[in-house]
């Protein structure tokens, strides 16, 4: 916007403001004619010679008597005084019709509101075509709501019926725009649309002075259905109006957000999505207006995204042959982040056609594939995290996988939230992928945790005030998470550990590729920083297409495609898990898996483009890279708890062990015996451990399996049949005890641990 006038500073034309006594601002003086400003108010200007010459500007376009006459030249910026726009007053013309596009009503000192509505009669008579604004010219105008309300009252004047109204698109709901052959819903008694105004028949006045009248309450908000999800709770209705850009909007309001604050937050909302305007001391009137609205159709609503039946449920509607009959309801309005541009074409040339020959990089969109399925599998959640250095190409990948859905910016998240945030994040994401960017941003004191929380699918249990358990966030979902740690060096940097099971829920993929970074292959481009900033801009410039194709795909035959799948899966776990792997490896092989058997499937039904395979040998390469870094096939808790026996063995076998053949030699605080081989034999040291003192040993950990794993892995080679210890006769005891016989291959290096991947 482009103002002539700015205050004390200048005037109409900043090049040569008027300055010459007994002129006045003329068309050949200025070099924008698409603005005029009007200047309201006895301190209009500050400035005294610029509020002098509006002034006599002004006189003197009186003085003629005949302001629009083409042979004088009216002002372009005006002063008006509150005084001169009293009843059969005149507004001499400041612009031609063609010439302006935007009035900008810049006022000081009070102009009351009677006032001002004549002064946007004249306008608008003067300059129909015109915006009006008001504020301070280039720094705070905005369209004056005002306007709104005098073309009503003039619709009023004229007693214009409803469906007679001069109509406009961008005034008039969805089912109100003439022309439209679907009727709009019938409203509750006492309340109409007239004109560009949903409207409350009231009674204002007293006594004797008593009467109805239609007060305007907000722009019209038409209710579409009633919503309720299938246990017959979260009763809510289906909004629908048209924001100040013409577009339709839809908000799925619970009844419930009524309540609080009288409704506070449905106004915000509205108003916040776009609702052009509220009548603030009608609030109550508006409220029961969308209480009493009895619509007869009826629709099941969701809180949640994802499936639901043989419908996926989106903020902006639903895919699917069961998309009419739900729809997402949330306590405000939302906007979708699973956004869509460009064309499904582009994506594939521009965003997978990229991924072939890149391990990671196709890794991580089968990945955004594979989301969907999982309750069509019947899988739990999970995450991958890419570790790596800042600058190597991780984050990229991540919002590469991110275009599948929507706009990679606003659809990919960071970790930089509460656990309470995530939660809400999560839910938003259920059924679908959940992209984290940057581990190191979350508390490490909490990250251990709230990807526990991730994996699970279950938010924190929380208690209303009368104590009673409110509802958990729940979600079924997979991530995607990057940063320069892994997770659980994170947590051991604020002092936390991880619990167990974590890796497997969360497993961690190095992004070097040992090439360029994160990419392997750069398709011809000059370096891997070129490569992935096409990446990027491809990802923005098409995105949100596949997973609409890829849903709707899925839709047309689930169950079909749930039987092959889980054939799938477990054909490629077969073929994917290496011999000797422990359950745990074998659980996250699953999940590697799934994610082969996704883009497989997303290349079937024409999603990637990519050739057949290409996707299982990106598994393949990502799992060689997470055992090479794991360093074993055993379970984590296994190797854990062999460590701990070894670590005990290097550190105290001549502390806490007494001599077996020296009696005079006892260790404080003894476990057990130590037995040195004789002299020129090849027999290796050999300790004989006390029931107590293994306990000891093994301390926080399963004592029994502990030694069933000393047994399975060597350590414990004598023992008595079908038994982890042996009875053996001690020095110096007399007799015969049970202890556990340990060789000293106990204190051999890591590499010997069991399930070794060298």
């Amino acid at each position: 916007m482009t103002a002539v006038y700015q205050g004390a500073s200048g005037s109409g034309h900043q090049n040569s403001p008027p300055s010459r006594a007994g002129t006045f601002l003329k068309f050949a003086d200025l070099d924008d004619l698409q603005v005029v400003v009007i200047h309201t108010g006895e301190q209009a200007s500050k400035d005294a010679g610029i509020r002098a010459t509006l002034q006599r500007a002004h006189n003197e376009a009186v003085a003629t008597d005949n302001p629009i006459d083409p042979g004088v030249e009216p002002e372009q910026a005006l002063y008006v005084g509150p005084a001169q726009l009293d009843e059969g007053a005149r507004l001499y013309k400041m612009a031609d019709r063609d010439a302006t596009k935007r009035v900008i009503v810049h006022q000081f000192g009070n102009l009351a509101p009677e006032k001002a509505k004549r002064l946007i009669v004249a306008l608008r008579k003067q300059a129909p075509k015109a915006e009006l604004y008001r504020g301070n010219p280039d720094l705070n105008a905005e369209p004056w709501q005002l306007v709104d309300v005098v073309a009503f009252e003039q619709a009023l004047a004229v007693d214009t019926p409803s469906d007679e109204v001069p109509w406009s698109d961008n005034m008039a709901p969805l089912h109100l725009v003439k022309g439209n052959p679907e009727e709009g819903p019938e409203l509750p008694a006492g309340f109409e649309v007239r004109g560009s105004r949903l409207c409350a028949l009231t009674t204002v006045g007293r006594g004797e002075d008593a009467r109805q009248e239609w007060i305007p309450i907000a722009s019209p908000v038409h209710v579409l259905a009633e919503t309720a999800d299938e246990q017959g709770r979260g009763y809510g209705r289906l909004l629908e109006w048209r924001d100040s850009a013409g577009r339709t909007r839809q908000w799925a309001m619970p009844v419930r957000a009524l309540v609080p604050r009288n409704g506070e937050e449905v106004f915000a909302a509205l108003l916040d999505a776009g609702l052009p305007f509220i009548e603030l001391s009608h609030k109550r009137r508006l409220s029961a207006y969308l209480m009493s609205c009895q619509p007869k159709r009826r629709i099941t609503c969701v809180e949640r995204t994802g499936w639901h039946g043989h419908a996926y449920v989106l903020p902006g509607g639903s895919i699917g042959p069961d998309a009419e009959g739900v729809i997402l309801q949330t306590a405000g309005y939302t906007a979708s982040d699973f956004t869509e541009r460009g064309t499904l074409a582009g994506w594939q040339q521009g965003v997978a056609g990229l991924a072939v020959g890149n391990s990671r990089l196709c890794f991580a969109l089968s990945l955004a594939f594979a989301a969907p399925l999982l309750s069509l599998v019947g899988m739990e959640g999970g995450g991958f995290h890419l570790k790596g250095e800042s600058t190597d190409g991780k984050t990229t990948v991540m919002k590469a996988a991110a275009s599948v859905y929507g706009y990679p910016d606003r659809y990919s998240q960071t970790w930089r939230a509460t656990g309470n945030a995530i939660e809400g994040i999560a839910s938003r994401r259920n059924d679908a992928l959940l992209c984290l960017d940057e581990l190191g941003e979350l508390d490490g004191r909490e990250a251990g945790q709230t990807a526990y929380m991730l994996a699970n699918g279950q938010g924190k249990g929380r208690s209303k005030q009368d104590g009673e358990l409110r509802e958990r966030k729940a979600w079924r979902l997979l991530f995607l998470s990057t940063g320069e740690l892994s997770l659980e060096d994170h947590a051991a940097s604020a002092g936390k550990s991880t619990q167990a099971g974590m890796e497997v829920r969360t497993i961690q993929i190095p992004s070097d590729t040992g090439h360029h970074g994160a990419f392997e292959w750069l398709h011809g481009m000059d370096g891997g920083r070129s490569f992935a900033d096409a990446l990027k801009a491809n990802s923005e410039e098409h995105h949100g297409t596949a997973f609409r194709t890829y849903a709707q795909a899925l839709t047309q035959s689930m169950d079909e495609h749930s039987e092959r799948l889980k054939a799938d899966i477990k054909q490629l776990a077969a073929e994917l898990t290496p011999e000797g792997a422990g359950n745990q490896v074998g659980r996250a092989i699953n999940r590697f898996a799934l994610v082969a058997a996704a883009g497989e499937l997303a290349t079937r039904l024409g999603v990637t483009g990519w050739p057949e395979g290409e996707a299982i040998r990106a598994v393949r390469v990502c799992l060689k890279a997470w055992l090479a870094e794991r360093g074993h096939l055993g379970n984590k808790e296994d190797i854990a708890t062999l460590r701990q026996i070894r670590q005990f063995f290097t550190a105290h076998q001549y502390t806490r062990f007494a001599d077996w053949d020296d009696p005079n030699h006892r260790a404080a605080n003894m476990v057990g015996y130590r037995r040195n081989p004789k002299v020129n034999s090849e027999a290796g040291v050999t300790f004989y451990v006390l029931p107590e003192g293994w306990r000891e040993i093994t301390v926080g950990r399963d004592y029994k399996k502990a030694a069933l794993l000393a047994v399975e892995i060597g350590w414990i080679g004598s023992s008595d049949r079908g038994k982890t210890q042996k009875t053996v006769k001690i020095p110096c005891v007399g007799r015969a005890i049970k202890v556990y016989v340990l060789s000293d291959t106990v204190l051999a290096d890591e590499a010997t641990e069991p399930g070794g991947t060298e």
